[in-house]
């Protein structure tokens, strides 16, 4: 009985080792060399996000590229904080994009359903 005890000691050591060392998951870096403008416009992940802003609406999509077109990455809730950089706000299909950053997805955000805290 003993051994068992030791043996799953073991295993759950090393299982919580593994977990604490494992590297966060990057963003996805857009390759296309697609020849619309907009779709080679890519959120830079070396560059500040200083502004908090909070989700008010419900479903509202993250985007890898400004504009209605542009693949979700992520759907945010109400209530989300997300980072964004109001300095390099672009406008595409009539409405405002931020780029933003949730956790370690980078992308732009419709600015309709930001609010600047």
């Amino acid at each position: 009985m003993k051994r068992l005890e030791k043996t799953v000691f073991l295993l759950m050591t090393s299982v919580i080792f593994i977990l604490s060392v494992s590297m966060p998951v990057q963003a996805k870096v857009i390759t296309d060399n697609i020849s619309n403008n907009v779709a080679n416009i890519t959120p830079r992940i070396d560059i500040n996000y200083p502004t908090s802003a909070l989700i008010n609406g419900s479903n509202v999509p993250l985007r890898e590229t400004p504009g209605l077109s542009g693949e979700v990455l992520q759907t945010l809730q109400q209530g989300y904080f997300i980072q964004i950089n109001t300095e390099n706000a672009v406008e595409v299909d009539g409405i405002k994009w931020y780029p933003c950053k949730y956790g370690y997805i980078y992308g732009y955000v419709d600015a309709r359903y930001v609010r600047i805290i």
